[in-house]
């Protein structure tokens, strides 16, 4: 059987389990009248470079989705899962327009959605919602592009510190090629020396500017316990800590949005999916808080706004 996190009630598990075993079940019969092709659950160059692993874990999925017994899912089968899940998403929207009933909630009694209550309900199982707050521990899959991008400035420790993974296993979500930067028993001692500019150390309440200077590998320990840096990459200059108020941090979020080169749909999905984040952060809603923030993360990039958003809901939720 597939995992339910989060401590949802045994009754409201198995309403769940049924009800995602069935959209499985759906995904897997349209993908073998189209070849079995599940390219749409993966990044595209893993599934091309790593077919054979991805098709496995797409049928691990299938498979689990009926058997009885528990387990957790690697990085690459919570990718698969998550991918299924937005078939079923667009599936279900389309659907729902077509015929104005439900393709996979139909069968079960649907209320008002109780996000922010302490318990979830067999009726908060008739929403896709519900499935991407609770089948997985959190969904730091969906960023190893972006870990694995901060590799030209920072050095594995300091990712892993920061962000509270262990790289090695994220390693079946990564193209060969990139897989070989953390390879190695050697790969995490080698120092690196990097050209930046307009980098800010804060370190307690003083910001001092580091124009044009070579570091080597910068970490933690490098400066203390309280270091932000940001890179000329970048596109904001203004660091603020966690202990400030995060309402800075998302007044500049929604003015990068505003100017962002998005298209005006995209724009408009960003700045709703930062009023939710703002508020899954408000209501210590931390399951729908990372989800929220992966979505920002892979339309906008890595921006500082949304890395001090991450750094806080890693370590003060």
């Amino acid at each position: 059987m597939l995992p339910i996190y989060h401590d949802v009630k045994p009754d409201v598990k198995a309403v769940a389990r049924d009800t995602l075993a069935s959209i499985i079940k759906h995904y897997f019969i349209v993908k073998r009248d189209s070849g079995d092709d599940f390219s749409d659950l993966f990044p595209e160059t893993v599934y091309y470079t790593k077919k054979e692993t991805c098709d496995s874990a797409a049928r691990n999925i299938e498979l689990w989705s009926r058997d009885h017994f528990e387990r957790d899912l690697s990085p690459l089968h919570e990718h698969a899962l998550y991918g299924i899940l937005n078939w079923a998403g667009e599936i279900e929207e389309d659907y729902k327009q077509e015929n104005n009933v439900s393709l996979f909630f139909e069968h079960l009694t649907r209320e008002n959605l109780v996000y922010n209550e302490e318990e979830w309900t067999i009726s908060d199982t008739a929403d896709m919602t519900f499935y991407y707050n609770n089948c997985f521990r959190d969904h730091d899959f969906l960023d190893v592009a972006n870990y694995m991008n901060l590799l030209e400035t920072h050095s594995i420790s300091f990712i892993e510190s920061k962000f509270h993974i262990d790289l090695k296993e994220y390693t079946d979500l990564m193209p060969s090629d990139i897989e070989k930067k953390i390879i190695g028993d050697n790969s995490q001692n080698k120092k690196s020396v990097f050209e930046v500019e307009n980098v800010f150390l804060l370190q307690g309440n003083k910001e001092v500017n580091l124009m044009s200077k070579k570091f080597g590998n910068i970490t933690d320990s490098s400066f203390g316990d309280n270091v932000n840096l940001l890179g000329d990459n970048v596109k904001q200059n203004k660091i603020i800590t966690v202990n400030d108020s995060l309402s800075e941090v998302f007044e500049e979020l929604f003015k990068i949005i505003e100017n962002s080169s998005i298209s005006p749909y995209e724009k408009q999905q960003a700045n709703y999916n930062a009023q939710e984040l703002q508020t899954a952060i408000q209501t210590k809603d931390k399951g729908k808080a990372k989800l929220l923030h992966s979505f920002l993360l892979n339309s906008l990039g890595s921006i500082s706004s949304l890395l001090t958003i991450g750094q806080f809901i890693s370590e003060k939720f």
